[in-house]
């Protein structure tokens, strides 16, 4: 009975962080790479529970986000599965993302179910703060030690967030 509970919080609680996740994630440069992060910042692992053929429930460990590779605005994973549509190169995406165009003719990772391969909205940018760049991500740190203390700790998630609202590369 433990067992079943047990399961039935982990369910619960990625169904909840999945229902946290955005819709869109921007394909951003990094660090001078010459590949496209469209992942959010996200990396690593994360559990996943699921049932296999004969119908138990399983759990494994599998790698958040995917490499792909974008040729003739035709994208592919490195496993050779379709993907999406985008401007040649190479990409990092979420897992359970697929790549397609906005309405600014930039690439975006939109989540399965949604965006143009669904027949859903292009996603189209909101404007970019007043201040942008480093003054911008500064300026959202001053705001997060005002209000928080000085030596409040700011979390990677965070971090990347005022990122992507600044147009800056994810650091990792």
């Amino acid at each position: 009975m433990k067992t079943i509970i047990a399961l039935l919080l982990a369910v619960t609680a990625c169904a909840v962080h999945a229902a946290e996740e955005p819709d869109v994630y921007p394909c951003l440069a990094r660090d001078g790479y010459n590949a496209l992060y469209c992942n959010g910042g996200i990396i690593g692992y994360e559990r996943v529970i699921y049932k296999d053929a004969n119908g138990n429930t399983r759990v494994s460990n599998e790698i958040k986000s995917y490499q792909a590779r974008c040729r003739d605005e035709v994208c592919s994973s490195l496993q050779g599965d379709y993907v999406g549509a985008g401007d040649n190169g190479e990409y990092t995406v979420r897992r359970d993302y697929y790549l397609s165009w906005g309405s600014d003719g930039k690439v975006y990772a939109y989540r399965n179910g949604t965006g143009p391969g669904f027949g859903g909205p292009v996603y189209t940018p909101t404007a970019a703060p007043a201040s942008a760049g480093e003054i911008c991500y500064e300026e959202k740190l001053a705001d997060y030690r005002k209000e928080n203390g000085e030596d409040a700790m700011v979390i990677m998630d965070q971090i990347h967030e005022w990122q992507t609202q600044c147009g800056l590369p994810i650091s990792y």
